[in-house]
């Protein structure tokens, strides 16, 4: 099975100006292609909130 990245997601400009008062980390989103079918998975997009600044 091989897979290709067809897009990158990027993270939310509104979660992110929410998060303005927080130490985080964001890891984007990708959607993926099964090759030679139809078949799209999606990966989401990742806020892992550490702790208040």
């Amino acid at each position: 099975m091989e897979f290709r990245i067809i897009e990158t997601i990027k993270p939310n400009k509104e979660i992110l100006d929410t998060l303005t008062k927080y130490t985080y980390k964001t890891t984007n989103g990708k959607i993926k292609v099964l090759e030679n079918t139809n078949l799209q998975f999606i990966l989401p997009i990742k806020y892992t909130i550490t702790k208040p600044t």
